[in-house]
């Protein structure tokens, strides 16, 4: 059976964008993550060294939202490159950054999406 992790709602407040009062006002930033396991044959166990720790996902994500980053294309990219790093047992990522509002636009969400070759 295919196997999928999912981490849904990441709610980070950044101050990514091309603006100036962005960099000053800052905005929300969501972020989903979804991780491709191993084929999982159903009658046997998984282990936490099959899976991903829970625990170090939003540290990491807390990190790369902290810094410099203009676009959220970035932010995105920066993620999957760290999950690959520090997860390198998971086949494939599928990461979206939503940012919440850009600054004049209304309700507005625009979000970007990366997905990894054999994610299905």
């Amino acid at each position: 059976m295919k196997a999928y992790l999912e981490f849904k709602t990441i709610r980070h407040y950044s101050y990514c964008g091309t603006y100036p009062e962005e960099e000053k006002v800052g905005t929300y930033l969501n972020i989903d993550i979804y991780a491709r396991l191993a084929d999982r044959d159903v009658n046997v166990k998984m282990e936490l060294n099959e899976t991903v720790d829970y625990e170090l996902i939003y540290p990491m994500v807390k990190e790369i939202c902290s810094g410099n980053n203009f676009l959220i294309e970035n932010l995105c990219i920066e993620i999957v490159r760290r999950l690959k790093l520090k997860f390198d047992h998971v086949p494939a990522w599928k990461v979206s950054v939503c940012k919440e509002n850009p600054l004049g636009t209304g309700t507005f969400h625009p979000v970007f999406t990366l997905v990894d070759e054999g994610y299905e």
